[in-house]
């Protein structure tokens, strides 16, 4: 009866190793499979990271040469603008080379000056008369015919010729109607109109 509570101690010893020999054991086989899985979702982590960086590296890389392709075709060739100005120089060396006035036919000159000279003296003599101011270029009669032979005289292709000597035939129906309005009386116009063909016709 003794040895009884001894042997219950020693089979309680026995029975508490055991248990704490399996405790342990347990612990480690738990252990090692969650270090195992820590491991592995880690290193596929890792690997996800990897793969999204060397993908936004290629993405970057990608619009990087499409941005350099649009800059190689938008780049500017002064090349093409060297050419064409020396095109257009060369052009306009030709057209002012080319270009000459048309010589002017003395003859016709001397005729159209005479014509001119006559009916610009025709219109001194009648600026002044009443019914000049009265009728005016409008009415059938010697002012009308008067107006026309001013007009035919300014739309006759020589005229054109001689405005390089001062002549504007232009200015002769002007005058003519600067008289009537101011019924005769000089005016600023009409001093530098007969100041101009008098240069030219006497």
């Amino acid at each position: 009866m003794k040895r009884l509570p001894f042997l219950l101690l020693f089979v309680c010893g026995i029975l508490w190793a055991s248990c704490g020999s399996d405790a342990a054991s347990a612990s480690n086989n738990t252990d090692e499979p969650l270090v195992k899985k820590l491991s592995t979702e880690e290193s596929a982590s890792l690997v996800e990271e990897e793969d999204s960086y060397y993908s936004e590296t290629d993405d970057n890389s990608s619009t990087d040469s499409d941005y350099d392709a649009d800059s190689n075709e938008d780049s500017y060739d002064s090349s093409d603008d060297d050419d064409y100005s020396s095109s257009s120089n060369d052009d306009s060396s030709f057209a002012t080379d080319s270009y000459e006035a048309p010589a002017i036919n003395e003859e016709e000159a001397s005729l159209f000056i005479g014509r001119f000279k006559t009916t610009y003296e025709k219109l001194l003599t009648f600026k002044d008369n009443p019914d000049f101011h009265q009728m005016g270029f409008v009415q059938p009669g010697d002012y009308h015919d008067w107006m026309m032979e001013a007009q035919d005289l300014r739309d006759n292709p020589i005229s054109e010729q001689l405005v390089s000597r001062g002549l504007i035939s232009n200015e002769l129906v002007q005058l003519g109607i600067e008289y009537l309005e101011s019924k005769g009386l000089e005016t600023h116009s009409t001093l530098m109109f007969n100041e101009d063909f008098k240069k030219v016709l006497y």
